[in-house]
């Protein structure tokens, strides 16, 4: 609670509602959702899960999923490119929720 009134007060934005997905959690939704398209801005290999990813559009499953969204190390911006990876995952879930 602490944190969320923390970062409502320093945004100046009222937060009502946030989600808390673990990492297990997060490669279940997706592939209950049978996947998700994620635009890949560059290729890298992946050093949680050593996975391999090429740049372009490509459909992930939970894991593959999971192992984008936490990759910095081999990523240009590193925590910024993380933090992008996983906008871009928590958008790809809402887009095929609401699909």
């Amino acid at each position: 609670a602490m944190a969320v009134r923390a970062v409502s007060e320093f945004a100046g934005v009222p937060i009502s509602h946030f989600v808390s997905v673990h990492f297990e959690e997060l490669e279940e939704i997706v592939d209950m959702l049978g996947g998700v398209w994620v635009d890949v801005p560059e290729s890298f290999s992946a050093g949680n899960g050593g996975m391999s990813f090429e740049a372009g559009s490509q459909l992930l499953n939970g894991q593959q999923a999971l192992a984008y969204a936490r990759e910095r190390y081999h990523v240009s911006g590193g925590d910024f490119g993380r933090a992008q990876a996983q906008r871009q995952i928590v958008e790809a879930v809402i887009r095929q929720v609401l699909a």
